[in-house]
C-alpha cells in the first residue's frame, strides 16, 4: 500500500509534541531531527541506551523524558 506524503501537513500541528527516539536508531533519529523544525511546538529528546523501541529499551528514561514534557508543555 501507500500513504499520502504528510510532511507538508507538520507545520499546521499546534499542540506540543515529543519526539522520542533512540540513539541507537540512527534512522529515526534521523527523521526526528528533519521532523523538529517543521513542527511549530516540538521538542526532540534522544535516549542514549535505546535503539528502535526506545521505550520499551530504557523504559525509565523514556519515562523520564515523558514527565518532564508534561511538566513543561501541559
Amino acid at each position: 500500500g501507500s500513504i499520502p506524503d504528510l510532511w507538508p501537513e507538520l507545520s499546521t500541528i499546534r499542540c506540543p509534541v515529543l519526539l522520542l527516539t533512540g540513539a541507537l536508531d540512527q534512522k529515526y533519529t534521523a527523521i526526528a531531527e528533519k521532523m523538529l523544525p517543521l513542527l511549530p511546538a516540538a521538542i526532540h529528546r534522544i535516549l542514549p541506551a535505546a535503539g528502535h523501541m526506545a521505550h520499551i529499551e530504557s523504559p525509565g528514561a523514556a519515562a523520564d523524558a515523558i514527565r518532564t514534557f508534561l511538566r513543561e508543555f501541559a
